[in-house]
């Protein structure tokens, strides 16, 4: 299982540094919405819970929202497990 707090997600390099090292991701994940969704579709299993998931919208507006929501799809379109809690 992973943790990840949304108080670190403070700016759009920022989120991508703790996600990525996060989530043990490849260091060649791109920092985009469309290559943060392929690299996690190539990913097997993960459990992902997301503390102060609300401090992402706060920090990165907009793009916070459009972040949560491509990890709600992955959570929705994959066995990966996405647990958000506000």
């Amino acid at each position: 299982m992973y943790q990840l707090n949304g108080e670190n997600f403070t700016d759009k390099e920022t989120a991508y540094q703790v996600i990525i090292k996060g989530l043990n991701l490849p260091a060649y994940t791109g920092h985009n919405l469309d290559a943060l969704w392929d690299v996690m579709q190539d990913q097997d299993y993960l459990r992902i819970e997301i503390d102060n998931a609300r401090a992402i919208i706060d920090h990165l507006g907009e793009y916070g929202r459009n972040l949560l929501d491509l990890l709600g799809d992955i959570h929705n379109e994959t066995d990966h497990q996405i647990v958000m809690y506000w």
